[in-house]
């Protein structure tokens, strides 16, 4: 039996509002449990967890203030905006109104709950589109994070224009290994996955027990298959729980529940777990700041 004293989740919501009268909507906001989850998961070895709820998913500072007196344990915020149609209408605002709006934003985060925020994210693009709205945020982030040396978290919208999120970073001189491209795990092809690997940047597989679009087992065929062609420095395991039924039903302990465990009767060993589940969520949040 494999022991796993740490891991790291750096794909999370601690609440969140996604509301649009044409979309899926996404809402969730029990303080209680939420700190009920948590420290159950801090005495399982949960480290740090970033909380990926900016301004446009409903974050709340009130809300976070209170998870935060709940527990001690190490809570990470970052500040962005998501992605259409969530997004305000920009058409005529200019890459300095954006970037005055996160910054603002940033201070907020630092007089309300004592810290900056430690990403740029959860920056999105649309399902096989990156809208010129999304690009504006794009760039605003990238301004953002040179200047304050945060890393970039993005959302693919079920894996798609992972590679156009790339290149826009990259040619606004956002190093490779300070980008993480989200929902990974929800692409079937693995061929797609290597190329975007290849680019030197961090991928989530953070969708585990959502199996309403894959099975877990699934995503750990994919994973290994990475593993095996030596990409095991790259990807970061989270559960980006949106819904009160997955905050109940997974908490914040179901990596190290649930999915160490498939882990280890897939083969994987106890060095490539705990870069899966801690190493490379700590080397992206923390190497080169």
């Amino acid at each position: 039996m494999i022991i796993i004293k740490r891991y790291i989740l750096v794909h999370e919501h601690l609440s969140i509002c996604l509301e649009n009268e044409k979309v899926y909507k996404y809402n969730f906001n029990n303080t209680q449990l939420v700190i009920d989850k948590l420290n159950l998961a801090q005495q399982k070895g949960l480290v740090d967890i970033v909380d990926l709820t900016n301004s446009t998913m409903g974050c709340s500072w009130k809300t976070l203030k209170t998870i935060q007196d709940g527990t001690d344990l190490n809570i990470h915020y970052c500040v962005g905006m998501y992605k259409d149609p969530y997004l305000p209408n920009l058409k005529n605002k200019s890459i300095d109104d954006i970037l005055e709006r996160i910054s603002q934003e940033m201070d907020e985060c630092n007089e309300q709950l004592g810290y900056l925020p430690i990403v740029c994210g959860e920056i999105g693009t649309s399902l096989n589109h990156f809208t010129n709205n999304e690009k504006k945020v794009f760039e605003a982030c990238t301004i953002l994070s040179k200047k304050y040396k945060l890393p970039i978290v993005t959302h693919t919208t079920l894996s798609t224009c992972a590679s156009e999120q790339i290149n826009f970073l990259v040619s606004n001189d956002i190093s490779p290994n300070k980008i993480l491209i989200s929902h990974m795990d929800l692409s079937n092809d693995s061929n797609y996955l290597i190329n975007i690997l290849n680019k030197g940047v961090y991928i989530g597989f953070d969708t585990f027990g959502k199996e309403r679009y894959k099975t877990d087992l699934e995503r750990i065929e994919m994973l290994k298959n990475l593993l095996f062609k030596g990409y095991e420095d790259q990807i970061c395991l989270s559960t980006d729980i949106t819904e009160t039924e997955e905050l109940e039903r997974m908490g914040y302990t179901y990596i190290i529940d649930s999915v160490v465990p498939k882990l280890e009767e897939a083969g994987l060993t106890n060095i490539q777990i705990d870069k899966l589940i801690y190493k490379n969520s700590y080397s992206f949040l923390y190497d080169q700041r």
